[in-house]
């Protein structure tokens, strides 16, 4: 299997923490665990629940 690319709206997890460190005050973010707030994406995740992408062309 190759993948080449994954579009960042669709692994919530890393979208999730990308918008979190953005809209931080500070330049450094340090996490011990994953958020609380990332379970819900990682139960999708296991489950088999994600999001399709669509562009418009």
């Amino acid at each position: 299997v190759k993948i080449t690319h994954i579009f960042r709206e669709i692994n919530l997890i890393v979208d999730y923490l990308t918008n979190t460190a953005y809209n931080s005050q500070f330049g450094l973010h340090l996490l011990d665990r994953l958020p609380v707030e990332c379970f819900y994406f990682l139960r999708q995740n296991i489950m088999g629940l994600s999001l399709s992408y669509r562009s418009c062309v």
